[in-house]
């Protein structure tokens, strides 16, 4: 009697027992995502605020969407604060706008950070440079594109997941492409 306990014993474990150590198949990759966008703003602290100085609003696009390997692709840089934003995530890209502005990026490929960009209708090749100051003081949009590496700006934050505001504060001062650029425009406004 204790011998055939002891095989139903056996037999249950071995029921139990050996499915669980088999090894499953991983799950399915999810879809490639192209990246993630973040936004960052600041509201005008002063009693005479510079647009795109003293208040603005960013977005940043970044890929690819891993936490071991991202890095920032694109910054826009608005001379608005509180912009009524929307962005949606596309396989590759987004879609946004931005108060009355429409932004549309696509890359080229999922293994490449650049891509196709158009703002307000106009086209911009991201081998050019992938930081966008936008001032939208004036009726149409004006765009400036410069060629910067976004890695040397020092704006990220100190575990490099995410933009430091109080960094994007300080480049929109003493970085003179940046502060010329909206001073230029606030000195122009409704200009055709």
């Amino acid at each position: 009697m204790n011998h055939w306990i002891l095989n139903a014993a056996i037999c249950f474990l071995l029921v139990i027992a050996v499915p669980g150590c088999q090894k499953t198949a991983p799950p399915a990759e999810p879809p490639y995502a192209a990246g993630r966008l973040s936004r960052q703003s600041w509201s005008p602290t002063v009693a005479d605020p510079l647009p795109g100085i003293d208040q603005a609003y960013c977005g940043s696009f970044w890929i690819p969407q891993t936490p071991e390997d991202q890095h920032l692709v694109l910054l826009f840089w608005f001379d608005v604060y509180g912009a009524n934003a929307k962005w949606s995530d596309r396989v590759d890209g987004f879609d946004g706008q931005v108060d009355h502005i429409p932004i549309e990026f696509h890359l080229k490929s999922k293994t490449s950070d650049d891509g196709t960009l158009n703002i307000a209708g106009t086209d911009y090749d991201t081998t050019n440079g992938s930081l966008f100051l936008i001032s939208t003081e004036q009726e149409n949009p004006v765009v400036k594109q410069l060629n910067r590496s976004l890695a040397e700006l020092d704006i990220l934050t100190a575990d490099g997941s995410g933009i430091d505001t109080e960094r994007l504060k300080a480049l929109a001062r003493t970085d003179a492409d940046i502060s010329t650029f909206f001073r230029d425009a606030a000195d122009k406004p409704n200009a055709p």
